[in-house]
Parts: C-alpha cells; structure tokens; sequence
C-alpha cells in the first residue's frame, strides 16, 4: 500500500473539514446554514426547535421545525419564504435578503429539520 504524502494529506484534510463544516458539500447549503445561524438561530435553536436564546421572550413562541405537523402543510416552503421576506406575527422581515439567500435558508431548513 503506498503512503499518502503529507501535503496530500492536508489538502484532504481541508476539504473534508469545509465539508464537515455543514454537514453538506453543497455550496448553497453552506450559505443556507450560515444565514440561519445569523438569521434564525436566536430564536429558532440551534436544532430547530424553537428553543433558541431569544425563544423564552416571545409570545407566540417560535415553532417546532422539526415537527412533522409544521412541514404537513400545502406549499410550505413557499410559506416559509414568505415568512423570511414579509415577517410573520412578531417575525420581522428580513428585507436585506436577497431572493437566492432566502431560497438557501429555505432549502437548509428543509434539508436539516424536515422529519424524514
């Protein structure tokens, strides 16, 4: 068996720590888990289930999204989109995203909470 030189070995160590990272080795789902942490994850937890910092302070709290009951609904992600762009109940907007930023997020939240 041949040995693996050492900047081989770095090189590969690299790309899959940028993979780990995430958990995904696509781009936009690397985008879509850094917007959420910035955008979303006060509220929302780090593991989605409304359970974030900010989430004892509001009233309604923010909602389970890992529940199946929340993704069992007609053109969720549409809805959740909508969400992102025009606040929902005490959800502000997120005017500053740019459409493609909240497709990632959406597409994130998908691939991370919804039940399988």
């Amino acid at each position: 068996m041949k040995k693996i030189g050492p900047s081989i070995m770095f090189l590969l160590i690299l790309v899959l720590a940028s993979v780990w990272h995430s958990g995904y080795a696509n781009e936009g789902a690397v985008k879509g888990s850094d917007l959420y942490v910035k955008h979303c994850q006060a509220c929302h937890g780090t593991d989605g289930k409304g359970n974030g910092t900010f989430a004892s302070r509001l009233n309604p709290p923010p909602p389970d999204l890992t529940a199946p009951k929340f993704w069992n609904r007609n053109g969720v992600e549409k809805k959740i989109a909508e969400s992102i762009t025009n606040g929902s109940g005490i959800m502000p907007p997120f005017k500053q995203l740019k459409p493609n930023e909240v497709d990632e997020i959406v597409k994130y939240l998908s691939d991370t909470f919804r039940p399988k």
